[in-house]
C-alpha cells in the first residue's frame, strides 16, 4: 500500500508525524546489494527522492517498496534531510505528552498492565520535558534489563512487555525498543517502533559502510514537535543509518596512518623506504579494487559526474539533470545510459554499449 511513483527519480513525500525541515544538511547514501534482496528500500529518514529504476510505493509510515526484489549486484540512491536535533532543542518542545497526538501514535494493547503503567509515571515523575523522560525510561532499561539473543518466550496469556520489564528482564533489540515505545505511550507520548540495519563497520578504502543480517535492529522513534519523529536507540550506542559521524575517505586514511604512526613509530623509521612503497602500492591496489567493485559503468558514472559539476551542476541533481548542463545532445543519452547500467533489472553490459558511452563522456569532457 502507499503512493506509487513509477522512476527512475521518485519524489518521496513527508510522512505520517514528519514536520517540514529547515535544514540544510543532505545526506546521499548509495546502497550496493552483495546478495539478493526483497523488495525493502533502506534509506535514512526524511527521505526527499530515491533513484531505482522501478515502481516505488512510499508507505505513509515511510516504508519503502519496489515492486521488484533487488538482485545481487544492484544499487539504488537516497537523499535524505538530516534534521538539526539537539539536546537543548528537544527539551525546549518541553512535555509533548500535553499535545494531542494522532490516536494510532499513542495506542495501547488491552494488555498493558498497571505495573507497566506505574514503572513510566514513576520514571517521568519530576521531568518537565519528553527529553528527559526517555532518558530516564533508557537508564532504567540499562541498569534493570540485559541483553540476550535467547530471551524467553513469555507465558501464554502473559503481556509481553510486562513479562520482560518484570519476570525475565532479558531481551534483545525488539523487546527493548517495544518495551520503551508502550511505557512512552502510556504516558500519552507519541511513539513507534522502526527496524532495519545498522552499519557493523567501514571500509576506510572504499569509502563504505557494510551491513549484514546480523546487523538487523529495532529502535523507537519519537515525534516531536519542532523536529517530528527523531530515533532513539535504547539497546545500543552504535549509530543509526544518517546518524553516524560525518567522514571522507581521505580522513579515514589519515586517522589510520596516524594511528600506525604511533603504535609503530620505531619500525616506520627504520623502514621508512618499505613504507612509501607500501602506501604507493595501497594506492594503486585501491584504485584498482574501486574499480573493480564498481566496474566500468561505475567509473564512467564517476568521470560524469565530475564533468557536470565543473559545468556548475548540483550535487544531489539525477543523471537527467546532470545532462542538462551540457550543450552536447549525446549528454542526455550517456545519461540514459548510465541510469540504465545501475538500476535497470535486466542490463545487457555489452562492450558495443560501453564504448558508445565512452565516446560520449570524451565528447563531454574535452567540450569544457
Amino acid at each position: 500500500t502507499g503512493l506509487r511513483t513509477e522512476g527512475p527519480d521518485h519524489a518521496i513525500s513527508p510522512t505520517n508525524g514528519d514536520v517540514p525541515s529547515v535544514s540544510d544538511d543532505t545526506l546521499i547514501q548509495t546502497f550496493y546489494a552483495e546478495v539478493d534482496l526483497p523488495n525493502i528500500v533502506f534509506a535514512a529518514t526524511r527521505v526527499e527522492r530515491v533513484l531505482l529504476e522501478a515502481p516505488l510505493f512510499a508507505r505513509p509510515d515511510g516504508a519503502l517498496r519496489a515492486t521488484v526484489v533487488l538482485p545481487a549486484g544492484s544499487a539504488y540512491t537516497v537523499v535524505s534531510r538530516r534534521t538539526d536535533t539537539t539536546a537543548e532543542g528537544l527539551r525546549a518542545d518541553g512535555d509533548i505528552s500535553l499535545i494531542q497526538s494522532p490516536p494510532q501514535f499513542v495506542e495501547l494493547p488491552p494488555s498493558i498492565t498497571g505495573r507497566t503503567r506505574a514503572l513510566a509515571a514513576e520514571l517521568a515523575a519530576g521531568a518537565d520535558n519528553t527529553y528527559d523522560v526517555i532518558r530516564a525510561i533508557q537508564a532504567w532499561l540499562a541498569a534493570n534489563v540485559g541483553y540476550d539473543l535467547d530471551a524467553p518466550v513469555p507465558p501464554s496469556g502473559a503481556d509481553a512487555v510486562d513479562h520482560f520489564l518484570f519476570e525475565s528482564r532479558l531481551g534483545f533489540c525488539e523487546q527493548i525498543a517495544t518495551a520503551t515505545a508502550m511505557l512512552l505511550r502510556s504516558l500519552g507520548i507519541p511513539a513507534r517502533v522502526a527496524t532495519g540495519y545498522v552499519p557493523s563497520e567501514r571500509d576506510e578504502v572504499a569509502g563504505v559502510w557494510v551491513s549484514r543480517a546480523s546487523d538487523a535492529h529495532a529502535w523507537v522513534e519519537v515525534r516531536f514537535p519542532t523536529f517530528g519523529w527523531v530515533a532513539f536507540d535504547p539497546t545500543a550506542t552504535v549509530p543509526l543509518a544518517g546518524d553516524a559521524e560525518r567522514s571522507t575517505i581521505g580522513g579515514d586514511l589519515a586517522r589510520a596512518i596516524a594511528e600506525a604512526i604511533t603504535e609503530h613509530l620505531v619500525l616506520l623509521l627504520v623502514g621508512a623506504a618499505a613504507v612509501a612503497f607500501l602506501a604507493v602500492a595501497l594506492r594503486a591496489a585501491r584504485t584498482s579494487w574501486q574499480r573493480r567493485r564498481r566496474g566500468r559503468w561505475g567509473v564512467l558514472q564517476d568521470r560524469f559526474v565530475a564533468a557536470a559539476l565543473q559545468q556548475g551542476a548540483s550535487t544531489t541533481a539525477s543523471n537527467a539533470e546532470l545532462a542538462a548542463v551540457f550543450d552536447q545532445p549525446v549528454a542526455s543519452g550517456l545519461a540514459e545510459l548510465l541510469d540504465r547500467s545501475a538500476f535497470a533489472a535486466e542490463w545487457d553490459d555489452s562492450d558495443e554499449s560501453y564504448e558508445l558511452a565512452f565516446a560520449a563522456l570524451q565528447q563531454l569532457e574535452h567540450s569544457r
